[in-house]
């Protein structure tokens, strides 16, 4: 699979099965278009000795021919393993983490939020918390399958502070009763965290991962209080995170995460300086950043969406062209899809490797003691319960599923190596939907494409080394 990409006055071919990407000059791409629905060596038929030969060491046409071959045949045969193995039981025998939903009570309504917003698909927020039974009765049925010598429990919500009693009984039962090396995780919005609290944060070692969205005026507008909504949230949890760096260094580079939202209102300008100017309590943690919206209409959505994504990719160029030096938080976006591109050894090749195994990396658990996936698949792909066991024949029904659906659409698909969708993106309310699945790919498609270009328009300014620089590493 050949894709064509047009960039100003510039033809560009990527080369699916290798990662080539091969700038062509005018005369090289007349009729290429016309290329891009016929087998390869069709294609080569076209052109003279001289544009050939220059292709050759780009599409190796041989190379592509088996690529989709190999592909077509490991889906066909992952299928089969699956169907007619214990190949899901065994991948279940060493769960890497598992998130505990403690509750569902939440102190924050934040706009865009799935459990405070009318989404068909999600849980709303409600008074109910897990019972320390709940707890017990699963880690006694997980045991058996944590095989790892480190397992991460993560504590959900709602907001997972306020249970944070049962949260420590927990920690003490899982101590006592598993044998691997436990890393504690909360995810939490850091507004209840007092002294006395977080001096227990430092006893169990827990990571804490705070949710912030920026600068005051930005972070305020979406993260407010249930209970009042006008209370400034923002100088409540930036206060705790620069005392903890203050007072608590090592374990502020070690176990302090950020998790940011960014939505279509959002002031770029405003939203870089903020993080560029505190670049001290941001530079050496992990930060994950997610895009969400909040106006409610799905068409406005969209356009707001489009329109914000267009200015960032203009902001974020002009920063990288001008070799701005500046702690760019925007890197956290865009940065994991250039090493992609420039870094063929990272780009997922295998079917299964670039699924998870439902339940083996990141297994959640609601407040009743049912098993889902992850985080992003409550409700709608529940697979047991710690009174009944793992439902493996929902496991494999749901994996075979979305195989399924790969085999249909991602055999020919030029983004297939860069692809990040999961069975979150494919799923409605009953269950694996091709529906959902053909909305999740085009949306990722045309982002990718428009990053592709981003990439490529910063290659024809600045040249190849400053990309490695920037996005890989090394010397210039």
């Amino acid at each position: 699979m050949i894709k064509q990409i047009k960039l100003n006055d510039s033809d560009y071919i990527f080369n699916v099965s290798d990662g080539n990407i091969l700038n062509l000059d005018i005369q090289s791409a007349i009729n290429i278009n016309s290329y891009l629905d016929t087998e390869v060596l069709d294609f080569f038929k076209k052109y003279d000795f001289g544009i050939l030969k220059k292709l050759y060491s780009v599409i190796q046409p041989r190379r592509l021919h088996y690529y989709y071959k190999d592909f077509n045949e490991a889906i066909k045969n992952t299928i089969d393993m699956i169907k007619n193995s214990d190949f899901i039981e065994k991948n279940l025998q060493d769960i890497g983490c598992i998130t505990f939903n403690v509750t569902e009570k939440c102190n924050f309504r934040c706009h865009y939020c799935f459990f405070t917003n009318d989404n068909l698909f999600k849980r709303k927020h409600t008074n109910k918390s897990m019972d320390f039974d709940v707890i017990k009765n699963s880690a006694k049925y997980l045991q058996n399958f944590i095989n790892n010598k480190k397992v991460v429990v993560n504590f959900f919500g709602g907001e997972p502070v306020i249970e944070f009693d049962l949260i420590k009984k927990s920690m003490d039962f899982l101590k006592q009763n598993w044998k691997s090396h436990i890393l504690y995780t909360i995810t939490t919005n850091a507004s209840l965290i007092n002294d006395s609290l977080f001096s227990d944060v430092l006893k169990y070692d827990m990571t804490l991962a705070i949710s912030l969205d920026g600068p005051k005026a930005i972070h305020n507008k979406n993260r407010i209080f249930a209970d009042n909504p006008s209370k400034d949230s923002f100088e409540l949890i930036f206060n705790l995170i620069k005392k903890i760096k203050i007072e608590h260094p090592k374990y502020y580079r070690k176990r302090v995460a950020f998790s940011i939202v960014i939505t279509p209102d959002c002031n770029i300008d405003d939203f870089f300086n903020f993080f560029n100017e505190n670049s001290d309590l941001f530079l050496n943690n992990l930060i994950k950043i997610v895009f969400e919206n909040t106006t409610g209409s799905i068409a406005r959505e969209r356009n707001a969406a489009n329109n914000f994504y267009s200015k960032l990719i203009d902001f974020y160029k002009n920063k990288i062209l001008n070799e701005s030096t500046e702690f760019n938080i925007f890197d956290y976006i865009f940065k994991s899809t250039f090493n992609q591109i420039m870094n063929k050894n990272k780009r997922t090749k295998s079917i299964i490797g670039r699924l998870c195994i439902p339940g083996n990396s990141r297994l959640f658990i609601d407040t009743n003691g049912s098993f889902f996936p992850c985080e992003s698949l409550d409700y709608y792909a529940c697979f047991g319960n710690y009174r009944d066991g793992f439902d493996f024949k929902f496991l494999k029904d749901l994996i075979v599923k979305f195989l399924n659906l790969m085999h249909k659409h991602c055999i020919d698909c030029w983004a297939f190596p860069f692809c990040k969708l999961c069975y979150p993106h494919a799923i409605d309310q009953g269950g694996i939907s091709e529906k959902a699945f053909l909305k999740s790919c085009t949306h990722f498609k045309n982002a990718f494409e428009i990053l592709f270009k981003l990439y490529l328009e910063i290659y024809e300014e600045k040249g190849y080394d400053l990309l490695r620089y920037r996005f890989i590493g090394g010397k210039r």
